[in-house]
């Protein structure tokens, strides 16, 4: 009886601290990855090679999607950089209009409002246009940082750097050049077996969009 009984009270233990067939192993496992979101950090410019030139695209969109987004009056700069072409200003200047109409007092009534009207854009018009110049220099400095000290060495020895300084559309256009159009020291051969690795190994990224990767394979193909 005694042994009965201590094995009754072994299966009773082990059934308590789960040991027995059903409850052999641990529950399942959260096998999702804890994905940290980019920041503005994240993203840098960098000298031309055939692995990092397929990312220039990529980098520049998300630099100028958060100066839209952070920068007060951000949309006009950040379509300024998207197109590589300075604001057209005068496109936003306001229009003073006139009434047509014959009865004097209706006429007068109305120029009153259009006055006021013009007026109010005028105002805006102006602060509109102020703040696209002060984010010029702010969108300047934003893309000179986000340059790896390579490029940015590289940008310095330009002949052109003076016309490029405080110019954010130059300052991009002269990063697109260096990203895109890398030169190496290597042997040329290298040169295009990394290339063509590189665009064989061109994959979707986790969490990257088919119109990001379709973006980036176009760049690498370009190479």
């Amino acid at each position: 009886m005694s042994g009965r009984g201590n094995q009754n009270r072994r299966y009773n233990k082990g059934h308590r601290n789960g040991k027995d067939g059903k409850h052999h192993g641990r529950g399942p496992s959260n096998n999702k990855r804890d994905h940290k979101k980019k920041t503005i950090e994240d993203y840098v410019f960098y000298l031309g090679s055939a692995k990092q030139a397929s990312d220039y695209e990529r980098t520049a969109d998300y630099v100028i999607n958060h100066i839209a987004k952070e920068f007060e009056y951000g949309l006009d700069i950040a379509s300024a950089l998207k197109e590589l072409q300075p604001a057209d200003k005068t496109s936003w200047e306001p229009k003073l209009k006139y009434s047509t109409a014959t009865d004097a007092d209706q006429k007068e009534a109305e120029n009153r409002q259009h006055t006021m009207m013009y007026q109010s854009q005028l105002n805006a018009y102006i602060k509109r246009s102020e703040m696209y110049t002060a984010n010029l220099v702010k969108a300047y400095a934003l893309l000179w940082e986000r340059c790896s000290q390579g490029l940015k060495n590289k940008i310095e020895s330009r002949r052109d750097y003076a016309k490029i300084m405080n110019d954010p559309i130059a300052l991009l256009k002269a990063i697109r050049e260096h990203a895109l159009n890398f030169q190496d020291d290597k042997f040329c051969m290298t040169i295009i077996i990394e290339a063509l690795l590189t665009l064989v190994h061109t994959k979707q990224k986790e969490g990257e969009s088919l119109q990001d990767h379709t973006r980036r394979f176009r760049i690498a193909l370009e190479i």
